[in-house]
């Protein structure tokens, strides 16, 4: 069993590609596993994670933490229908450049302390600032580049692929929206780019914006979707790469009931409050 967390970098070149839902849906599964699970909106600029989960309206959250103006146990929510717990990040948040410079290095000193089996990290789309990569090394275990299969995104994702092969870090292509069109770049080609098979291929699915509507990831939304036995099989997959076991407190999960109320109060918000 490892004495630490494994840290995964959800990460893409390109915006718009779905890097924020393959994030959310991967912490929100690797938790139903059992695994005590902590997800980090890192996107200081357009930070989404809060959306996704319904938890949008904080007042703080992944700046403040990092700066040491709030504590762990103010800044992390649960999310109660999974045990996920989430650091999410507000518009408002502001990074100061004496934290920004080794943004990694900060991090790693404050979530090595809270005891996670899994930490993922939602990242701002781009290229990463030379300044930011220090520490990063040290950090983070594994780096997840998402693409679609538009050209523009495919040579994108190499670009970011090629810059984690650079500084050592160990990185797989995630491919998302997958529709098997013939003007889209096909699986083959893009293996043939990028060197290696990838991680895991995510379909167009109508489940997906259905379940970003209703703030519920669709791992819970619709377990039967393809797209969430995709991101279970990605889970999994992590349960040998980080030889990691689920903590005993974790393991204990949620009862069906969670999501009924979950998806009642945000009805009820929509209803009454008008948000």
């Amino acid at each position: 069993m490892r004495d630490k967390n494994y840290v995964i970098r959800v990460s893409s070149q390109k915006g718009g590609v779905g890097k924020t839902t393959i994030a959310v849906n991967l912490a929100c599964a690797l938790s139903d596993m059992g695994y005590k699970t902590l997800l980090i909106d890192t996107d200081v600029s357009n930070p989404s994670v809060g959306f996704h989960l319904g938890l949008e309206e904080v007042n703080v959250g992944f700046a403040e933490f990092l700066t040491g103006k709030v504590s762990a146990n103010r800044a992390i929510l649960k999310y109660s229908t999974t045990g996920l717990n989430a650091l999410p990040g507000t518009i408002h948040g502001v990074i100061p450049p004496e934290f920004k410079d080794e943004i990694f290095v900060h991090l790693k000193d404050k979530v090595d302390k809270l005891n996670y089996d899994f930490i993922i990290l939602d990242t701002a789309p781009g290229e990463i600032e030379r300044a930011v990569i220090k520490g990063m090394d040290a950090f983070v275990d594994h780096a997840i580049v998402v693409t679609t299969p538009e050209l523009s995104s495919v040579t994108a994702g190499m670009r970011l692929a090629a810059m984690y092969d650079k500084h050592g870090i160990d990185n797989d292509i995630v491919i998302n929206r997958f529709r098997n069109k013939s003007y889209d770049v096909s699986v083959d080609e893009i293996e043939e780019s990028y060197g290696k098979k990838e991680l895991a291929i995510f379909p167009e699915d109508d489940s997906v914006p259905e379940s970003i509507a209703m703030h519920i990831p669709v791992v819970i939304y619709d377990r039967q979707a393809k797209f969430s036995k995709i991101a279970a099989k990605l889970a999994a997959s992590y349960k040998h790469k980080g030889a990691v076991q689920p903590s005993e407190k974790q393991a204990q999960r949620k009862p069906a009931r969670a999501l009924f109320w979950h998806s009642l109060r945000l009805a009820f918000r929509r209803i009454f409050l008008g948000r």
